[in-house]
């Protein structure tokens, strides 16, 4: 019996083996797409929310919100397949650039 089940779970591993590299494949396709869309439009994001920071009449809600307006706006513009999660992503990632660059000028 255990010889049966090796040999059932040896063939079930030999026909899952080329899904799973193929699922491999496609998470590394995916990560290096995700890395070239958060690249493409960082500069454009840290332009963005280092100049909406200097508005004094908006909350930070509303900046947000604005950034986003703004950046969206950039990728439709220029055709280019990100979505709004990578551009929220994006938005905090400048976000957070921007700080690290103050603390280091204190």
């Amino acid at each position: 019996m255990k010889k049966l089940f090796l040999t059932i779970k040896t063939k079930v591993q030999n026909l899952l083996k080329p899904a799973a590299e193929t699922l491999g494949l496609f998470k590394t396709l995916l990560s290096v797409q995700f890395s070239a869309s958060v690249a493409r439009i960082l500069p454009e994001a840290i332009k963005i929310v280092s100049e909406l920071a200097q508005n004094t009449e908006m909350s930070g809600k509303e900046k947000r919100k604005e950034a986003f307006k703004q950046l969206s706006e950039i990728v439709k513009t220029e055709g280019l397949a990100i979505g709004s999660s990578v551009v929220n992503l994006t938005i905090e990632l400048a976000v957070a650039k921007l700080v690290s660059l103050k603390s280091e000028e204190k």
